[in-house]
């Protein structure tokens, strides 16, 4: 061990720690705002590592949510999934990198092959909001998308309600909460669509696709397919690895006909480092031994 004490803050603004760290208070921090990403990102200071995560929306498809649910019928879910403009969103707001997602799996997983969607198509999204009974958007529920306070999520949820509008002629509205407040929200159910991440614990498929069993303590959606479940449960004692690997794609196929998530894109990991701070590596889980992190200081 190099280092004989770390400190470590929590900041909940990420404006206020990128000031710490520009006034040299800080050595490393995480995140970059949106709008200060262009100033950023040609700085040596700045990195964007891969990274094992997805970035979407969970629809929530419970059938006792409410009676006039439009959400529930799977032809206005994926009406909704193909007419999000992945790399739009990543050109013009992310600006870092980042990948458009047509699955829930991040890309390069090993030893998986994965399944991928399908892409943006604004006719075929028509076609099926007009085959759910709301042609041109008419009699179409206004639907809410909740996300917590962040100015990022604010100009993702602010680009798709102009993509669903102007695709599909449907009204969205967008509900802000504070981190707590949304937290308890999403895991009570108590809203439309809600925007999530979620980061792999480990390098395996299963961490992303066990998530949406039945009454799983992650699936927000409230999805449930008995298919899926038998398909997961069979992958978790199949100790052939092409085997195993084969149903997890079968399931992510299955997830992705159904759309209780609307995956948009996978995250990189966004970091400014000190020039001055040695042996620190990117991981592609975001962990970061400091055991042989050093400094070079002044």
């Amino acid at each position: 061990v190099k280092l004989s004490k770390i400190f470590i803050y929590a900041n909940e603004d990420n404006n206020t720690s990128l000031a710490q760290f520009e006034a040299g208070e800080l050595e490393y921090q995480e995140g970059v705002p949106t709008e200060l990403m262009e100033k950023w990102k040609t700085k040596a200071e700045y990195h964007a590592a891969p990274y094992l995560g997805t970035y979407y929306y969970v629809v929530n498809v419970d059938p006792k949510l409410q009676k006039n649910n439009a959400l529930l019928d799977v032809r206005v879910r994926k009406a909704l999934y193909l007419t999000i403009r992945r790399q739009y969103l990543i050109d013009n707001i992310l600006k870092a990198g980042q990948i458009p997602a047509y699955s829930f799996v991040p890309p390069n997983m090993p030893g998986y092959k994965g399944y991928s969607g399908p892409k943006e198509n604004i006719e075929e999204a028509k076609k099926l909001l007009a085959e759910a009974g709301y042609p041109d958007g008419k009699n179409f529920p206004v639907m809410t998308i909740l996300y917590n306070t962040s100015e990022g999520h604010k100009k993702i949820a602010e680009a798709i309600q102009q993509m669903w509008k102007q695709a599909l002629n449907i009204d969205v509205q967008l509900e802000n909460q504070e981190w707590k407040v949304y937290l308890d929200r999403e895991h009570k159910g108590d809203y439309m669509i809600c925007r999530a991440g979620w980061i792999g614990d480990y390098v395996d498929p299963n961490t992303f696709l066990d998530m949406w069993i039945t009454g799983g303590g992650n699936n927000y959606a409230n999805y449930n397919n008995p298919k899926y479940d038998a398909l997961i449960e069979k992958a978790k004692v199949t100790q052939d690895p092409k085997a195993r690997m084969a149903l997890f794609n079968q399931a992510e196929q299955m997830l992705m006909t159904d759309f209780p998530i609307l995956p948009i894109y996978f995250y990189v990991n966004i970091f400014t480092l000190q020039t001055y701070v040695k042996g620190f590596y990117e991981n592609i889980l975001g962990l970061h031994p400091l055991k042989e992190v050093y400094l070079i200081k002044k």
